[in-house]
């Protein structure tokens, strides 16, 4: 899921699927919805109206991706119609973007543990929502491709996920487990 939809396009930069991986928090950019579509006319150096296939998957206020394989330009959506989106800032590519570039929604998604709750942000402007109370650890680990602990974001490749978890059944003492997990992102 991690890095689902982020362009791959160097210019600027490389955008990096990981945005913070700390030890009780990790967030990460992906389009999970699949909001895509394309250009259908040229969007040129200065346009604020984008001419696309369709606008039924986007809204007001969402951060998108013009991309043509090789470039990226990050836009707001600030109006959209059938076959048109209104974005801010303009586009700012001197060539600008031709047609059959790729429009994508790109969101933030973050899981982060404070004060014993367990929350996601899915970046759709509702804030973090809690899936689960009463957690007292949550510990991810970030590993490269030699399966060695890293700090540096483009270079995670697998993240392990460790949440010891108190289990009472009815009569019984307080047991512990712990739900953990390892996930390689394939499209890292």
């Amino acid at each position: 899921m991690a890095g689902t939809g982020v362009p791959s396009a160097t210019q600027p930069s490389v955008l990096t699927a990981f945005v913070t991986a700390q030890a009780n928090t990790l967030a990460f950019r992906a389009n999970l919805e699949n909001a895509t579509t394309s250009l259908t006319a040229a969007a040129a150096n200065g346009d604020t109206t984008l001419t696309v296939a369709s606008s039924a998957k986007f809204r007001n206020g969402d951060p998108v991706y013009l991309t043509d394989g090789a470039r990226w330009q990050q836009v707001t959506i600030t109006g959209l119609g059938g076959t048109s989106l209104t974005v801010t800032p303009a586009v700012s590519y001197a060539q600008g973007f031709a047609s059959g570039s790729t429009v994508l929604r790109v969101r933030t998604i973050t899981y982060t543990l404070g004060s014993g709750q367990l929350t996601r942000d899915g970046g759709d402007g509702r804030g973090p929502l809690p899936l689960a109370s009463n957690v007292a650890t949550l510990a991810f680990a970030y590993l490269d491709s030699g399966n060695n602990t890293t700090a540096v974001l483009a270079n995670i490749k697998r993240v392990t996920i460790a949440l010891p978890l108190p289990k009472t059944p009815p009569g019984h003492p307080t047991q512990a487990f712990s739900r953990d997990a390892d996930v390689r992102p394939r499209n890292l």
